[in-house]
Protein backbone atom coordinates (compact mmCIF):
# COMPACT_ATOMS: atom_id res chain seq x y z
CA UNK A 1 0.00 0.00 0.00
CA UNK A 2 1.24 3.49 -0.44
CA UNK A 3 1.40 5.90 2.13
CA UNK A 4 1.93 3.30 5.22
CA UNK A 5 0.01 4.48 7.72
CA UNK A 6 1.01 1.99 10.24
CA UNK A 7 2.33 2.87 13.62
CA UNK A 8 1.35 5.96 15.74
CA UNK A 9 -1.77 7.84 16.01
CA UNK A 10 -3.52 5.53 13.27
CA UNK A 11 -2.71 2.27 15.10
CA UNK A 12 -5.77 0.31 16.78
CA UNK A 13 -6.62 1.16 20.38
CA UNK A 14 -3.47 4.31 19.82
CA UNK A 15 -6.65 6.57 20.58
CA UNK A 16 -6.52 6.54 24.07
CA UNK A 17 -3.57 8.41 24.20
CA UNK A 18 -5.86 11.15 23.36
CA UNK A 19 -8.41 10.19 25.75
CA UNK A 20 -5.70 10.52 28.35
CA UNK A 21 -4.38 13.53 27.18
CA UNK A 22 -8.03 15.45 27.60
CA UNK A 23 -8.15 13.68 30.94
CA UNK A 24 -5.06 15.23 31.97
CA UNK A 25 -5.89 18.74 30.38
CA UNK A 26 -8.90 18.76 32.99
CA UNK A 27 -6.97 17.77 35.72
CA UNK A 28 -4.55 20.58 35.38
CA UNK A 29 -7.42 23.06 34.91
CA UNK A 30 -8.67 21.64 38.38
CA UNK A 31 -5.60 22.25 40.12
CA UNK A 32 -5.15 25.75 38.36
CA UNK A 33 -8.67 26.63 40.13
CA UNK A 34 -7.45 25.01 43.33
CA UNK A 35 -4.02 27.00 43.06
CA UNK A 36 -6.36 30.26 42.08
CA UNK A 37 -8.58 29.98 44.71
CA UNK A 38 -5.66 29.91 47.20
CA UNK A 39 -4.48 32.92 45.41
CA UNK A 40 -7.60 34.52 46.19
CA UNK A 41 -7.35 33.98 49.99
CA UNK A 42 -4.09 35.39 49.53
CA UNK A 43 -4.32 38.47 47.65
CA UNK A 44 -8.01 38.86 50.11
CA UNK A 45 -5.42 38.83 53.30
CA UNK A 46 -2.63 41.21 51.72
CA UNK A 47 -5.48 43.60 50.66
CA UNK A 48 -6.85 43.76 54.48
CA UNK A 49 -3.53 44.29 56.05
CA UNK A 50 -2.70 47.29 54.02
CA UNK A 51 -5.97 48.58 54.53
CA UNK A 52 -5.21 48.22 58.37
CA UNK A 53 -1.78 49.41 57.71
CA UNK A 54 -2.85 52.45 55.65
CA UNK A 55 -6.02 53.30 58.53
CA UNK A 56 -3.54 52.83 61.47
CA UNK A 57 -0.72 54.88 60.13
CA UNK A 58 -2.85 57.56 58.38
CA UNK A 59 -4.53 58.52 61.79
CA UNK A 60 -0.67 58.81 63.17
CA UNK A 61 0.49 60.60 60.43
CA UNK A 62 -2.46 63.52 60.82
CA UNK A 63 -0.88 63.97 64.61
CA UNK A 64 2.93 65.37 63.00
CA UNK A 65 3.33 68.64 63.66
CA UNK A 66 5.25 69.51 60.16
CA UNK A 67 3.21 69.53 57.49
CA UNK A 68 6.09 69.10 54.95
CA UNK A 69 6.71 66.06 56.99
CA UNK A 70 2.75 65.17 57.24
CA UNK A 71 2.64 65.27 53.63
CA UNK A 72 5.13 62.87 52.58
CA UNK A 73 4.12 60.21 54.92
CA UNK A 74 0.39 60.78 53.51
CA UNK A 75 1.99 60.43 49.94
CA UNK A 76 3.81 57.04 51.49
CA UNK A 77 0.86 55.85 52.75
CA UNK A 78 -1.32 56.60 49.39
CA UNK A 79 1.28 54.10 47.87
CA UNK A 80 -0.22 51.49 50.18
CA UNK A 81 -3.52 52.39 49.52
CA UNK A 82 -2.96 52.22 45.95
CA UNK A 83 -0.95 48.84 45.96
CA UNK A 84 -4.36 47.67 48.09
CA UNK A 85 -6.78 48.87 45.29
CA UNK A 86 -4.63 47.32 42.37
CA UNK A 87 -4.34 43.58 44.34
CA UNK A 88 -8.08 44.34 44.82
CA UNK A 89 -8.76 44.37 41.40
CA UNK A 90 -6.21 41.70 40.79
CA UNK A 91 -8.37 39.26 43.71
CA UNK A 92 -11.78 40.20 41.68
CA UNK A 93 -10.02 39.49 38.10
CA UNK A 94 -8.95 36.07 39.42
CA UNK A 95 -12.36 35.13 40.75
CA UNK A 96 -14.35 37.15 38.33
CA UNK A 97 -12.79 36.44 35.16
CA UNK A 98 -10.82 32.94 35.52
CA UNK A 99 -11.68 30.86 38.32
CA UNK A 100 -15.68 31.24 37.30
CA UNK A 101 -14.74 30.69 33.42
CA UNK A 102 -13.01 27.48 34.63
CA UNK A 103 -15.31 26.71 36.86
CA UNK A 104 -18.08 27.02 34.23
CA UNK A 105 -16.03 25.17 31.49
CA UNK A 106 -15.26 21.85 33.61
CA UNK A 107 -19.38 21.98 34.63
CA UNK A 108 -19.81 21.96 30.82
CA UNK A 109 -17.11 19.56 29.86
CA UNK A 110 -16.81 16.99 32.92
CA UNK A 111 -19.02 14.67 34.03
CA UNK A 112 -17.12 12.54 36.71
CA UNK A 113 -18.72 9.17 37.41
CA UNK A 114 -17.96 6.66 40.53
CA UNK A 115 -17.26 3.53 38.99
CA UNK A 116 -16.33 4.49 35.34
CA UNK A 117 -13.95 6.59 33.41
CA UNK A 118 -15.53 10.24 32.91
CA UNK A 119 -18.57 10.75 30.28
CA UNK A 120 -16.51 12.80 28.02
CA UNK A 121 -13.46 10.45 27.82
CA UNK A 122 -15.49 8.03 27.43
CA UNK A 123 -17.29 9.45 24.38
CA UNK A 124 -13.93 10.38 23.41
CA UNK A 125 -12.98 6.64 23.13
CA UNK A 126 -16.43 5.50 21.53
CA UNK A 127 -16.23 7.98 18.31
CA UNK A 128 -12.28 7.15 17.32
CA UNK A 129 -13.62 3.25 18.47
CA UNK A 130 -16.33 3.56 15.65
CA UNK A 131 -13.85 5.42 13.37
CA UNK A 132 -11.38 2.52 13.71
CA UNK A 133 -13.86 -0.31 13.66
CA UNK A 134 -14.41 -0.79 9.43
CA UNK A 135 -10.15 -0.63 9.42
CA UNK A 136 -9.82 -2.87 12.29
CA UNK A 137 -12.54 -5.30 10.46
CA UNK A 138 -10.40 -5.02 7.30
CA UNK A 139 -7.37 -5.43 8.84
CA UNK A 140 -8.09 -8.86 10.83
CA UNK A 141 -9.21 -10.00 7.29
CA UNK A 142 -5.81 -9.06 5.02
CA UNK A 143 -4.06 -10.50 8.71
CA UNK A 144 -6.20 -14.26 8.22
CA UNK A 145 -5.06 -13.75 4.87
CA UNK A 146 -1.86 -13.07 4.94
CA UNK A 147 -1.26 -16.09 7.79
CA UNK A 148 -3.38 -18.46 4.94
CA UNK A 149 -0.53 -17.45 2.25
CA UNK A 150 1.98 -18.25 4.17
CA UNK A 151 1.33 -21.49 5.74
CA UNK A 152 -0.08 -22.24 2.12
CA UNK A 153 3.36 -21.65 0.84
CA UNK A 154 5.45 -23.10 4.00
CA UNK A 155 3.17 -26.45 3.27
CA UNK A 156 4.16 -26.00 -0.97
CA UNK A 157 7.81 -25.65 -0.36
CA UNK A 158 7.57 -28.92 1.40
CA UNK A 159 5.73 -30.42 -0.79
CA UNK A 160 7.92 -29.82 -3.82
CA UNK A 161 10.54 -30.87 -1.90
CA UNK A 162 9.24 -34.00 -1.01
CA UNK A 163 8.39 -34.41 -5.05
CA UNK A 164 11.60 -33.79 -5.67
CA UNK A 165 13.11 -36.58 -3.42
CA UNK A 166 10.31 -39.09 -4.97
CA UNK A 167 11.17 -38.07 -8.59
CA UNK A 168 15.13 -39.44 -7.61
CA UNK A 169 14.25 -42.48 -5.35
CA UNK A 170 14.21 -45.53 -7.28
CA UNK A 171 12.65 -47.11 -4.61
CA UNK A 172 9.27 -45.29 -4.89
CA UNK A 173 6.57 -46.66 -6.54
CA UNK A 174 4.90 -44.98 -9.67
CA UNK A 175 1.00 -44.69 -7.71
CA UNK A 176 3.43 -42.61 -4.54
CA UNK A 177 5.25 -40.85 -6.94
CA UNK A 178 1.99 -39.90 -8.45
CA UNK A 179 0.67 -39.11 -4.84
CA UNK A 180 3.47 -36.98 -4.49
CA UNK A 181 2.90 -35.02 -7.54
CA UNK A 182 -0.62 -34.35 -6.64
CA UNK A 183 -0.31 -33.06 -3.52
CA UNK A 184 2.61 -30.64 -4.69
CA UNK A 185 -0.01 -29.79 -7.46
CA UNK A 186 -2.65 -28.92 -4.65
CA UNK A 187 -0.43 -27.01 -2.63
CA UNK A 188 0.58 -24.57 -5.40
CA UNK A 189 -3.57 -24.09 -6.13
CA UNK A 190 -4.20 -23.31 -2.45
CA UNK A 191 -0.55 -20.97 -2.59
CA UNK A 192 -2.29 -19.18 -5.71
CA UNK A 193 -5.89 -18.75 -4.45
CA UNK A 194 -4.51 -17.59 -1.44
CA UNK A 195 -2.45 -15.42 -2.76
CA UNK A 196 -5.43 -13.47 -4.54
CA UNK A 197 -7.22 -13.63 -1.82
CA UNK A 198 -4.51 -11.99 0.44
CA UNK A 199 -4.30 -9.25 -2.19
CA UNK A 200 -7.73 -8.48 -2.63
CA UNK A 201 -7.79 -7.68 1.03
CA UNK A 202 -4.82 -5.75 1.15
CA UNK A 203 -6.50 -3.42 -1.95
CA UNK A 204 -9.89 -3.46 -0.23
CA UNK A 205 -8.19 -1.98 2.65
CA UNK A 206 -5.93 0.35 0.67
CA UNK A 207 -9.23 1.64 -0.36
CA UNK A 208 -11.03 2.50 2.48
CA UNK A 209 -7.66 4.41 4.13
CA UNK A 210 -7.86 7.50 2.32
CA UNK A 211 -11.60 7.60 4.46
CA UNK A 212 -9.95 6.19 7.47
CA UNK A 213 -7.12 8.90 8.02
CA UNK A 214 -9.55 11.77 7.23
CA UNK A 215 -12.66 10.38 9.95
CA UNK A 216 -9.14 10.18 12.15
CA UNK A 217 -7.88 13.64 11.15
CA UNK A 218 -10.95 15.07 12.22
CA UNK A 219 -11.67 13.81 15.81
CA UNK A 220 -8.37 14.28 16.49
CA UNK A 221 -8.96 18.08 15.75
CA UNK A 222 -12.03 17.81 17.55
CA UNK A 223 -10.58 16.29 20.81
CA UNK A 224 -7.13 18.62 19.65
CA UNK A 225 -9.63 21.94 20.31
CA UNK A 226 -10.79 20.79 23.94
CA UNK A 227 -7.14 20.36 25.11
CA UNK A 228 -6.31 23.80 23.58
CA UNK A 229 -8.63 25.50 25.97
CA UNK A 230 -6.45 24.57 28.82
CA UNK A 231 -3.94 26.10 27.31
CA UNK A 232 -6.13 29.30 26.38
CA UNK A 233 -7.06 29.36 30.23
CA UNK A 234 -3.34 29.56 31.42
CA UNK A 235 -2.41 32.02 28.95
CA UNK A 236 -5.07 34.34 30.26
CA UNK A 237 -3.68 33.20 33.78
CA UNK A 238 -0.16 34.40 33.28
CA UNK A 239 -1.92 38.01 31.91
CA UNK A 240 -3.95 38.60 34.97
CA UNK A 241 -1.25 37.85 37.06
CA UNK A 242 1.55 39.72 35.49
CA UNK A 243 -0.07 43.28 35.48
CA UNK A 244 1.06 43.74 38.77
CA UNK A 245 4.38 43.26 38.59
CA UNK A 246 5.38 45.81 35.87
CA UNK A 247 3.45 48.62 37.88
CA UNK A 248 6.75 50.83 37.43
CA UNK A 249 5.99 53.09 40.82
CA UNK A 250 6.58 56.54 40.36
CA UNK A 251 5.71 59.79 41.86
CA UNK A 252 2.72 61.22 39.82
CA UNK A 253 -0.54 62.86 39.80
CA UNK A 254 -3.70 60.91 40.47
CA UNK A 255 -7.54 62.44 40.74
CA UNK A 256 -5.36 65.97 41.48
CA UNK A 257 -3.49 63.96 44.82
CA UNK A 258 0.13 63.58 44.59
CA UNK A 259 1.82 60.71 45.60
CA UNK A 260 3.58 57.36 45.07
CA UNK A 261 1.23 55.39 42.45
CA UNK A 262 1.60 53.04 39.30
CA UNK A 263 3.22 54.48 36.21
CA UNK A 264 0.48 53.40 33.84
CA UNK A 265 -1.98 54.70 35.70
CA UNK A 266 -1.04 58.69 36.55
CA UNK A 267 0.94 61.45 35.49
CA UNK A 268 4.24 61.24 36.16
CA UNK A 269 5.84 64.35 38.26
CA UNK A 270 9.89 64.87 37.58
Amino acid sequence: MENNIEGGFYEIGAYRHNARRYKEGIDELADIQEMLKERIGLETFYCKSLRAFHERWLSHAEKASSNSVKTIWKEVLGESAELGRLHGNLKDRISDEIVKTITIYLKDNYHSSPFRSAKEVRDIEEQFEKVQRPWKKQLEKVEKARKLFHNASQKERSASVQKKNADGDPSISTDNARKYEARWQKTKEDVSSFETLYRRSVADLDAIKNDYIAQMCDRHFRQRHKHIMTKTILGEVIEVLREPDSLNWCIGRKDGKKGLFPAAYVERLK
